[in-house]
This record gives structure tokens, C-alpha cells and sequence, in this order.
């Protein structure tokens, strides 16, 4: 009787014994299987956090592209408008010289200055001068006075040869070329010579006053 008891209590025991290695077992496969889990969770949530930074980057950087292109299409086309205007100026000037050179007595002031000028540059003894075919009477006209005024100035006497072979277009505005004898040297001296050289040396003085300095350019023309 005592041994069957003991072999109960023994039975018992062991069944205890199995029951709580069950639960150890179940207890650290589910800590286990938690860690796992949360191991998973913690590296996809890490991954979804990189992505969504890369997209976030490169949808920064899109924007800052598209900005930088709206930006530089409005300057160039604040460009072209300004371009525009100092054209349509230069225009008005150029139309308003057309009309005063149809003045004979405006033109012929003119067109001795350039004679002059042109002679100054040159200081030669004998030189060629190509004007319009209409200018042929003017020149005839002023040359002595050149001459006599050019004499004064350079203690110089001049002579002249008209070329009577090649004019300047009777539609442009007028003035002259000069060369010498040997046709090494020219000086263009016509109206429209002035006036690109004039656009020239005026077109940046005129920016800033139509429009204003520009805070990003450290040199003037």
C-alpha cells in the first residue's frame, strides 16, 4: 500500500514536473516568437521610414527644380521685355534722326562734322571718301571749307578723292567712309556707325534708368 502511494506520489510529480516544463517551454516560445515578431515589425518600419525619406527628398528636390525653372523662364521673359523696350526706344531715336537728316541744312552740319572727325582720325595728306550717290553735290560744296577748316586745325593740307565707282545705299542715313591712297586704313564715319557706337556706349546707363541697377552684376559696361 505504502509503495503504490509512493509510486502516486511519484507519477504526480512527474506530471507536475512536465506540466510546468510545458509551460516554460510555451512561455519562452512565445517571448521568442514576440522578439522575433518585434524584431520584424522594428526592421520593416525602418525600411518604410527610409523610403518615405528618399521620397521625401526627391520630391523636395523636384520641387526646388521646378521653382529654379519657374524662376529663371520669368527673368529671361523680364529680359526679353526689357530687350524689347530699349529696342522700341533705339527705334524712335532712329526714326526721329531719319526725319531730321531730311533736313538739308541739319544734314549738312552733319555730314561735315563727319568729314572732319573722320580726317582727324586719319591724318592723311591725300585720302578717298565714299558717300551716297545723292551726297556727290554736298561734298562738291563742302570740301573747300573742310579743307580751309581741317588746314586750321592740323596745319595739314588735305586732299580729296571722291570715289565715283562704289556709293553708299541712298537709303541708309548718310555720312562717309574715308580710306587712304593705299587702302590700308578706313574709318567708317556713316550715321548708322554712329549710332551703333552711340547704343554701345549708352545701352547700360539706360538699363539702369528705365529699369534699375541690377544687385547681381559686380561690373557696369
Amino acid at each position: 500500500m505504502d509503495f503504490n502511494k509512493q509510486v502516486q506520489r511519484m507519477i504526480a510529480f512527474i506530471d507536475q514536473e512536465g506540466d510546468e516544463k510545458t509551460v516554460e517551454i510555451e512561455l519562452k516560445g512565445d517571448e521568442e516568437a514576440n522578439c522575433s515578431l518585434g524584431n520584424m515589425i522594428n526592421k520593416e518600419r525602418i525600411k518604410i521610414n527610409n523610403y518615405y525619406t528618399k521620397l521625401e527628398g526627391i520630391v523636395e528636390k523636384q520641387r526646388v527644380v521646378q521653382v529654379s525653372m519657374l524662376a529663371n523662364d520669368a527673368r529671361m521673359h523680364i529680359l526679353i521685355l526689357k530687350e524689347r523696350r530699349l529696342e522700341a526706344l533705339f527705334s524712335e531715336v532712329y526714326l526721329k534722326i531719319k526725319e531730321d537728316i531730311n533736313n538739308i541744312s541739319f544734314y549738312k552740319k552733319i555730314f561735315k562734322l563727319l568729314v572732319l572727325q573722320a580726317l582727324c582720325l586719319m591724318m592723311e595728306k591725300n585720302v578717298g571718301i565714299r558717300i551716297r550717290k545723292k551726297d556727290k553735290a554736298l561734298i562738291k560744296e563742302l570740301i573747300p571749307q573742310i579743307v580751309d577748316e581741317f588746314e586750321e586745325m592740323s596745319r595739314m593740307r588735305v586732299r580729296f578723292e571722291v570715289d565715283g565707282r562704289v556709293f553708299l545705299d541712298d537709303n541708309s542715313l548718310g555720312g562717309i567712309v574715308m580710306y587712304s591712297n593705299c587702302g590700308c586704313v578706313k574709318v567708317e564715319n556713316t550715321i548708322r556707325s554712329r549710332l551703333g557706337l552711340i547704343r554701345n556706349l549708352v545701352s547700360s546707363f539706360l538699363r539702369n534708368q528705365l529699369f534699375g541697377s541690377n544687385p547681381h552684376r559686380k561690373f557696369s559696361d
